[in-house]
């Protein structure tokens, strides 16, 4: 994935492309009728492109990946956004709640 200007989307972007996937049936229409971007891509101002295969292995990557602030912006958004999908669950009848 990178910004449309050529350069890697940062976690910002990357974050602002997935949190779409809570309207995942937009998300559906939106690549139906635009034939291959989705919505997060429209907001976000991404587009997802073929990576070059000299780049560095994803094991690479996190080896040499530092912990940011966006870091904790982002897992504080997958901790709420898991606790929202599972009130959502017990509030549907699909789950139980733990005694």
């Amino acid at each position: 994935m990178q910004h449309t200007s050529g350069a890697p989307a940062s976690e910002w972007q990357a974050f602002l492309r997935n949190i779409t996937l809570l309207v995942w049936p937009v998300e559906v229409l939106t690549v139906l009728i635009s034939g291959h971007k989705r919505l997060g891509d429209y907001i976000a101002q991404t587009q997802v492109s073929n990576f070059d295969k000299n780049a560095s292995s994803w094991r690479q990557d996190l080896a040499a990946y530092r912990v940011t602030p966006s870091t904790f912006y982002t897992l504080l958004a997958t901790a709420v956004y898991l606790l929202l999908v599972h009130a959502l669950f017990l509030w549907l009848g699909f789950m139980r709640p733990a005694i």
